[in-house]
């Protein structure tokens, strides 16, 4: 995975859970600003009209590594000396996997994309106590999870209904005599289960008993 290192103290910082692993600052916590969830520009520019859009400018060299890296990754293949620092894999799942894991202070869940499209795109779950929608968003196609209480979900067109009446369309939630809102959100990342197995012990699949 990726840590992220302070100049002022050289520690070392998990960029998912905001924690410092090592350095001066070992078992500090910073504070999560935000969920974050995949969107596409039409989604930004609808809730932003004056965002900007910036590209990375790559030389040649630069350009050549990126597709190399890019078919690495697509192959499910990890560069030789990534093994010697990882630790135990998690069998549950294949390492290279790729899902939406979501998480709260005291439980974590990884929904394989797999598992999200056998569903029809989108599942009805509970996590740490309170309901949670978790779909494949119909316009980025990304998986993203909210939380809602509803008995049941299911996916019309560009529009997630749920099961209490309420739809979600463009991130933005719309409920009868209620003026459209943003949902909550939980903690949420996509990515391959290997990183996120390896970041919360005891996490569950979705889908699975628990181990």
């Amino acid at each position: 995975m990726v840590l992220l290192a302070d100049i002022q103290t050289g520690s070392s910082w998990d960029h998912i859970t905001g924690e410092c692993v090592d350095g001066q600052l070992r078992g500090s916590q910073l504070p999560v600003l935000g969920p974050l969830r995949h969107s596409t520009v039409a989604e930004v520019v609808a809730a932003q009209p004056s965002a900007e859009l910036h590209l990375p400018r790559q030389n040649l060299l630069q350009r050549i590594a990126s597709r190399l890296l890019f078919r690495l990754a697509g192959g499910k293949v990890l560069p030789p000396h990534f093994h010697a620092t990882m630790g135990e894999a998690d069998g549950r799942l294949p390492r290279h996997e790729v899902g939406l894991g979501v998480w709260t202070q005291s439980q974590a869940r990884f929904y394989p994309l797999a598992h999200l499209r056998e569903r029809g795109g989108v599942v009805v779950d509970r996590l740490d106590g309170r309901g949670l929608v978790v779909y494949l968003d119909p316009q980025s196609g990304s998986p993203q999870a909210i939380w809602h209480e509803a008995p049941g979900a299911r996916i019309e067109g560009e529009v997630v209904v749920l099961g209490d009446g309420a739809r979600l369309h463009a991130g933005k939630l719309r409920q009868q005599g209620k003026p459209e809102s943003y949902p909550q959100l939980p903690h949420q990342t996509l990515t391959r289960w290997y990183g996120f197995s390896l970041t919360f012990h005891g996490v569950t699949i979705a889908g699975t008993t628990p181990p």
